[in-house]
């Protein structure tokens, strides 16, 4: 069991069973959580950049105990591989109680999360409050990931545009991880440490529909799951790249193109 508190100044990552407790700022880029799942949160990233003429109404469903409106957002850029978002809402509080996601041409939701229960009244401050049962087991640290650390010290600037996609501002500033598009169309690029490329690319070669290739000695894997695409190079005596999102493989391709033809040491 682990559970997550995050307060004004940062986050608290609590493991039960080894009775461990770990405090950390929030990253602007970090590798993906089990909370990420929830409803509510999931629900308001997805809808955040919806545009009018992409929604749709859907009949209400019941969702923990609770009559929910629903709404179908289906992206209008081609260039997305996601076919649709459904979402059932609490007309109360506003908050997603269901999210079901689907790829192009699916039938089934690719991720699908619902409340099981659901109570709108905020929480009494001595619930959600949270003291290191065990101080001697607390330790801190700068960066919780290695997409943390990757966007911290690569000391790599990505390009601000990338195959056609502008890249997404964040209030935080600008790191080495580049993240580009808008609404449901999402392409991220990752600079990789030296050695990471090759072994991610062993690693990923040896998954069910993995695709190899490579040209001029150097080898890319590329991996599609549902929506979801990856495509990861590993060029010789050059900076290996992830590049990961909800776009078509015809955008990775493009975006390993544009970043291979930059200098070897720079990438602006």
């Amino acid at each position: 069991e682990t559970g997550l508190y995050r307060d004004v100044d940062g986050l608290w990552t609590w493991n039960y069973e080894r009775g461990t407790s770990v405090r950390t700022t929030e990253p602007s880029v970090r590798l993906p959580r089990g909370p990420d799942l929830d409803p509510a949160g999931l629900g308001r990233r997805l809808l955040s950049e919806a545009r009018p003429a992409e929604v749709s109404r859907l009949p209400a469903r019941r969702v923990a105990g609770r009559a929910a409106p629903g709404l179908r957002l289906r992206p209008a850029d081609p260039g997305s591989t996601v076919d649709r978002v459904d979402a059932w809402i609490d007309p109360g509080s506003g908050l997603p109680l269901r999210v079901g996601v689907y790829g192009a041409g699916s039938s089934r939701p690719v991720v699908e999360t619902w409340y099981l229960d659901f109570d709108p009244r905020t929480p009494a401050t001595s619930i959600l409050a949270f003291d290191p049962p065990y101080p001697a087991r607390t330790r801190g640290e700068i960066n919780p990931d290695l997409a943390a650390a990757i966007d911290t010290f690569s000391g790599v600037e990505p390009p601000g545009e990338l195959a056609g996609l502008p890249r997404r501002v964040r209030v935080e500033g600008l790191g080495s991880v580049g993240t580009y598009g808008t609404g449901m169309t999402v392409l991220v690029a990752v600079p990789l440490p030296g050695g990471v490329s090759e072994s991610l690319t062993d690693q990923l070669a040896k998954a069910p529909g993995a695709v190899t290739g490579g040209s001029g000695g150097g080898g890319t894997v590329r991996l599609a799951v549902g929506p979801l695409s990856v495509l990861v190079t590993d060029p010789p005596g050059r900076r290996g790249w992830l590049f990961t999102g909800t776009v078509t493989a015809a955008t990775l391709d493009r975006a390993a193109a544009e970043i291979a033809a930059l200098p070897p040491r720079g990438t602006r």
